[in-house]
């Protein structure tokens, strides 16, 4: 999921990071300006913090994925998920992690996931990631072979930690957990009930707008411009600009005033 993306003095943020390996590897490896593991379980945040407190440009903190990702606008060059769709049960909880993606990503950041799509309605909450206006997709694969390969492969060092370190109630458990051969989870991929993709969708807003902005103006002076309908909204809104001024500088204008939102509510 990381490939040919730049992550060298790039400043990144890994929601649902888990246990923290993923993280270290990726400073190790990569050396960005600032890696922040983000993660809702206070016991994992601790683990991280344990074992991985001392490593320069990486650091850890609680929270929400559901809520509100705690950083300013436009401050992360990347955002990645690995693993968590599973953590949004409704399409509404999705729009907000995007919006809040959209809000922490520079102009043309990345969003970068990977996860295990159910293929029975559920995976309208995957397609709503890669089809919403926000992110042009760059790359959308399935990689469900290479993860059931990846299973069999380790299937003998998995099923031995399990004997080894797991009380008997608890190892079935782990054996779906960890993926093993003869689990739902894995039978489930190899018949084709689910599926896991990697996905590298980019957020380019200003390229939207400069597509988008000469097809906006055909529709605005042939349907809008000048009807009574847009001044009464206009001025039920107290904006002292018409509103097709605001085409003019989308990125600043969207994000400021939220205009559009509201037009919507009217109509």
């Amino acid at each position: 999921v990381l490939a040919n993306v730049t992550l060298t003095d790039q400043s990144i943020l890994e929601v649902g990071c888990g246990r923290g390996a993923g993280a270290t590897w990726c400073v190790r490896t990569y050396a960005p300006r600032s890696y922040v593991g983000m993660d809702p379980s206070q016991d994992v945040i601790n683990l991280c913090e344990k074992y991985y407190s001392t490593i320069p440009q990486l650091s850890f903190m609680i929270a929400d994925l559901k809520t509100h990702l705690p950083f300013q606008n436009e401050s992360m060059n990347v955002v990645l998920s690995i693993e968590t769709i599973n953590l949004f049960d409704e399409i509404e909880a999705v729009k907000k992690f995007v919006n809040e993606i959209t809000r922490v990503l520079t102009p043309n950041g990345y969003f970068l996931w990977c996860g295990l799509c159910d293929v029975d309605g559920s995976s309208v909450l995957v397609d709503y990631l890669t089809a919403n206006n926000a992110f042009i997709i760059k790359e959308k694969v399935n990689i469900t072979r290479n993860v059931l390969h990846a299973l069999d492969i380790q299937r003998n060092s998995r099923t031995d930690f399990i004997e080894r370190y797991i009380q008997p109630a608890d190892r079935e458990y782990y054996r779906l957990f960890a993926g093993l051969p003869g689990t739902q989870l894995y039978n489930n991929m190899q018949q084709g009930h689910a599926e896991y993709y990697r996905v590298k969708s980019n957020f380019k807003l200003y390229e939207h707008y400069v597509l988008n902005k000469p097809q906006s103006e055909r529709i605005w002076e042939q349907f809008c411009s000048g009807r009574p309908f847009f001044l009464k909204i206009r001025q039920s809104l107290d904006h002292r600009l018409p509103l097709d001024s605001y085409l003019l500088k989308p990125i600043q204008r969207i994000t400021q005033y939220q205009l559009l939102p509201k037009v919507k509510s009217h109509m």
